[in-house]
């Protein structure tokens, strides 16, 4: 038995990353499902269509499982971000199944005020009614997929190079997507663990804030969010020219 734990032990790293790796790969595939999902629900919406019959009782469970926030994003997006009432809203998410409560009952208009309130970085209230804030509204899928497996990348990162296994890290992006999660990084004050890790063995390059400050992803930042990473990344021993 001795033996055998100072083999698991001696292998731990190794087996940790290629779990990362796998678990990486996995909610990649599972991104992809949940993102391909939301575009089929949205564009069915703009077009004033049900979801289909035949793929309700496989895949509404699924897109339930979408955050609150998620589905009342969704549902503004598809309406052209235009003013809807937290009525409207609630009803859109139910006729096209985004989400459901845990005993199976509708959402309620209750649920969206305070989800909307929760989470006003992402929502703001205008002429009675809620709407997705500009920079949000124009969030492009497909740039936010990106993101999303560039987060998962960052944890990934962290455990090759330095042996860091940032966990909440990984699950603030799960739960929150990435988008989300390095935006309410940014919020706070100092640097987290992985980034005092990859800065102290130089790797700076494969932080969420130099994600941020990359061309690619320069749209889904507002300029103060951009500065943040950029201030950070230069005081803890990035060059300017090394910037992205």
């Amino acid at each position: 038995m001795e033996s055998l734990e100072r083999v698991l032990s001696a292998n731990r790293v190794e087996i940790e990353r290629a779990l990362v790796e796998a678990e990486g790969e996995l909610d990649e595939l599972r991104n992809r499902e949940r993102k391909l999902e939301q575009v089929i629900t949205r564009a069915r919406l703009l077009l004033g269509l049900e979801p289909l019959a035949q793929d309700l009782d496989q895949s509404a469970h699924r897109v339930s499982q979408l955050p609150l926030h998620e589905a009342i994003a969704n549902v503004l997006r598809a309406n052209g971000n235009r003013v809807m009432s937290a009525r409207e809203i609630a009803d859109e998410v139910n006729r096209a199944h985004l989400y459901t409560k845990g005993d199976g009952s509708p959402v309620d208009i209750g649920q969206i005020h305070a989800r909307v309130h929760a989470y006003d970085r992402l929502f703001i209230r205008a002429g009675g009614g809620i709407q997705l804030r500009a920079t949000d509204a124009a969030v492009d899928p497909e740039m936010a997929e990106r993101f999303d497996a560039a987060m998962l990348e960052v944890y990934a990162s962290a455990m090759r190079e330095v042996g860091y296994p940032a966990r909440r890290f990984l699950a603030m992006v799960r739960g929150r997507g990435g988008l989300e999660a390095a935006r309410q990084l940014l919020s706070k004050p100092g640097v987290s663990e992985g980034f005092r890790r990859l800065a102290e063995a130089r790797k700076l390059d494969l932080t969420m804030e130099y994600q941020v400050m990359t061309a690619e992803f320069s749209q889904l930042f507002s300029d103060r969010e951009r500065q943040i990473a950029r201030d950070r990344l230069l005081s803890h021993g990035l060059g300017e020219a090394q910037l992205p």
